[in-house]
């Protein structure tokens, strides 16, 4: 048995005070983050297990570092002593009688959440950073024209859908690191919000039809124009230069649309999605929709199961 040993041999304890930082609406808390300050030592916990430290001066002001990572939460609003620790703000869930809209501008809510995500990993140097902002824009973009007739019409969206291109070719330009530090992108990350609060806030007297109805009834039939678009665009597809990209294009906006209305549809569309993956990398490797074998037969297995899910 080990003796102990004596307490006068024992150090004393050092007690370190944790300091929490947030804006005053709690942007940082409310999506999982907490930024603290113990000492000298600033650190970012992302909710994920993950995090990552800035040793600087003990002061009141958070790092610049810290301040740029957090950019897509706090929309550089002040970041200032908050009681602590933050948690974890829970998934939502579609409920049955969630409306058409409910459901859309939960979908759109979840991209925007993926899109801060992925401007953190960006500004972090990880790889899944780049691809993670134009997966979530492109979601974005491709939902805000499926289901403008649930958002309030394609007039209201329009001008969103355009700053979310001009962020998507920002992207693709190799212009990343310099277009999240403009003064557009913090525009474009308040219109999303903006529109998430107006949509849910208009009085139901005052809704669209289709926005008011459950989504049951109304995103399989958005889903299945889509499919109907995508269809028409393959029938006129030829071996014409570029008509293998626009397919695949509509393709990659079906496959989106499934997953927004994935909640409310009679079964989950997993086997779908995985065939329009699977399409879209044949096109992509310059598959030709005229007269490819093996793109015809994921189609019309795409097409069908389409059908069978939504009409």
């Amino acid at each position: 048995m080990t003796a102990l040993s004596p307490v006068s041999q024992l150090r004393p304890l050092v007690h370190y005070d944790i300091t929490y930082y947030d804006t005053a609406g709690l942007r940082l808390r409310r999506h999982g983050l907490a930024l603290s300050r113990t000492g000298a030592d600033w650190r970012l916990d992302r909710g994920d297990g993950h995090g990552c430290g800035v040793a600087a001066s003990a002061t009141d002001h958070v790092p610049v570092e810290l301040r740029r990572l957090v950019r897509a939460y706090s929309r550089d609003l002040e970041l200032a002593v908050v009681p602590g620790p933050g948690t974890r703000r829970p998934d939502a869930e579609v409920r049955a009688h969630d409306t058409a809209r409910e459901v859309v501008l939960g979908y759109l809510d979840a991209q925007a959440e993926a899109l801060a995500r992925a401007d953190l990993a960006t500004r972090l140097d990880e790889p899944q950073g780049v691809p993670g902002l134009r997966g979530a824009a492109r979601r974005v973009r491709a939902t805000l024209r499926t289901f403008a007739p649930v958002l309030g019409g394609r007039r209201l969206v329009r001008g969103l859908s355009g700053s979310v291109r001009w962020f998507e070719e920002g992207i693709a330009s190799g212009g990343t690191p310099e277009i999240l530090d403009t003064h557009r992108y913090l525009q474009l990350l308040n219109a999303l919000e903006l529109l998430d609060v107006v949509l849910r806030e208009q009085p139901r007297p005052e809704l669209p039809k289709a926005a008011r109805r459950p989504a049951g009834a109304v995103l399989p039939g958005l889903v299945w124009t889509v499919a109907a678009e995508t269809g028409a665009r393959w029938d006129a597809a030829t071996g014409e230069s570029g008509s293998a990209a626009a397919v695949r294009k509509s393709v990659r906006r079906l496959r989106y649309a499934l997953e927004a209305a994935e909640a409310v549809l009679p079964f989950a569309p997993d086997h779908l999605l995985a065939q329009c993956r699977d399409l879209q990398e044949l096109l992509g490797a310059g598959g030709d929709p005229a007269a490819g074998e093996q793109c015809a037969a994921t189609w019309d297995a795409v097409r069908s199961g389409v059908e069978a899910l939504c009409r």
